[in-house]
């Protein structure tokens, strides 16, 4: 009898347990499950470059006077503190966990390790410097991730003169998929005294000192906000829903892929990463700015590696053309099948076919569109590429990148001489409206693929 109710007693535990999961999973959490998830020892990661923000000249004393930390965890406090003094009202996404908010969490992108800034969470937490909390928020990867803010007492104990700064590594390598994972890894370059980087850095540096002399700004109106959040009705159901950029990541860093002779695209800077519809708000000092994008620069660069001149109409319909269902017309359709064929990795075993393409392009557009509808397109594209078709399926994207990369650094290094901020955004760049005649110029003496200028409201 006493086993059969020990034996009901534990399958109690376990449905409530089952419950608990299932509530926390589909984010369905009263205030006292929050606080009890916070106060445990789930480890936490920061994610992006954001541990680089610190605190200048800052002693852990300031905050916990008489205690003697080791030197991680005096950088990951710095760090911390840095990241919650320097925008107050801003929760931060700090965490980021494996599954879901109750299996822990991952460690493998943290720039000191999780045990000393876990360590650091935990007693800034229960000092009531900071609000840990766990809300239903997912990244690009899909995974769960915990939210930070700043308490008022950690804002009154640092402000006495905190200077806030950032002291990045400027290299990554973005490594590839593995073990079945769809998450990628961002890792410190392991040759950072290369030559080519010692290059690279010397125009990094004078860059972000060109940044600093420089205020920049994004302020997006609401209804902006409202009306790109309703659009985004994945991410509302994710509840990861679209936000006006954070603008004090204005730092890019530079990201290879596998090594450093692929890739050494920014990322970072906060009108990189942010909405179209809200990077058109952006300001240098105030002032209005343009967009200068390359048209189609990975097929035109393709065309002069084989000797040919640019290309027109290199999507074949023009942009002003009927939709075929809701926004999305041909061009849109052939746009995304171009990069697609470019972009396309074949397997070790098998080679990538145009099949895999049209699925490619029919998974991003929802099935919206027949396969027939998109193959037909496919098919033109082909005839008319026919000079650059042998790129086509091959994993291109690794020299278009590469070389993508290199001619937006160049018209950085000569801009930077002209004294003139420019904002790298991949395969365009963003200036003040004044300054546009003289990246134009900057532009043509650099390389003679065609671009064209978007004006910002």
């Amino acid at each position: 009898m006493q086993s059969r109710r020990a034996g009901q007693a534990n399958a109690a535990v376990t449905l409530d347990k089952q419950i608990e999961y299932k509530n926390i999973k589909e984010g369905f959490k009263c205030q006292e499950k929050i606080t009890q998830l916070c106060s445990d020892d789930t480890p936490f990661v920061q994610t992006s470059y954001r541990h680089y923000l610190k605190i200048k000249n800052f002693s852990p004393e300031q905050l916990f006077p008489g205690e003697k930390f080791t030197k991680a965890q005096a950088k990951a406090l710095s760090a911390m503190v840095a990241n919650g003094v320097s925008c107050p009202c801003r929760p931060l996404k700090i965490a980021l966990h494996k599954d879901n908010f109750a299996k822990g969490s991952i460690s493998e992108l943290s720039g000191y390790g999780f045990t000393p800034f876990n360590a650091m969470r935990l007693k800034c937490e229960q000092a009531g410097y900071i609000r840990v909390k766990a809300e239903r928020s997912f990244n690009t990867d899909k995974h769960p991730i915990s939210t930070i803010e700043s308490t008022q007492l950690l804002i009154q104990a640092m402000s006495s003169g905190a200077v806030v700064i950032y002291k990045p590594d400027f290299f990554y390598l973005l490594k590839g998929y593995h073990d079945g994972s769809d998450r990628r890894h961002y890792l410190p370059v392991p040759n950072p005294n290369h030559a080519k980087l010692r290059q690279i850095r010397a125009i990094m540096i004078r860059y972000y000192a060109l940044l600093e002399t420089h205020n920049l700004s994004c302020d997006v109106p609401h209804l902006v906000v409202y009306r790109a959040q309703a659009k985004h009705t994945k991410d509302r159901k994710k509840g990861n829903l679209p936000e006006p950029p954070d603008t004090r990541f204005k730092y890019p860093v530079i990201t290879f892929t596998d090594n450093i002779n692929v890739g050494g695209r920014m990322y970072g800077g906060f009108w990189i990463g942010c909405k179209r519809e809200f990077r058109k708000y952006t300001r240098i000092n105030g002032e209005q700015c343009v967009e200068i994008d390359f048209s189609a620069m990975h097929p035109q660069l393709l065309y002069q590696r084989e000797g040919y001149p640019p290309q027109d109409n290199i999507y074949l319909y023009p942009k002003i053309e009927q939709p075929i269902t809701g926004d999305i017309n041909r061009r849109n359709i052939a746009k995304l099948l171009m990069l697609s064929m470019i972009n396309i990795e074949p397997a070790p075993s098998l080679p990538a076919t145009r099949r895999n393409v049209i699925n490619a392009v029919r998974d991003t557009l929802n099935n919206s569109i027949e396969y027939a509808v998109i193959e037909k397109i496919l098919c033109n594209l082909e005839t008319k590429h026919y000079a650059i078709s042998k790129y086509f399926y091959s994993g291109a994207w690794r020299f278009c990148m590469t070389q993508e990369s290199n001619i937006i650094r160049a018209i950085i290094k000569t801009a930077i001489s002209h004294k003139i901020l420019i904002l790298p955004v991949h395969d365009a760049v963003i200036c003040k409206a004044e300054n546009q005649a003289e990246i134009e110029s900057i532009i043509t003496a650099k390389t003679p693929l065609k671009f064209e200028v978007k004006k910002y409201v």
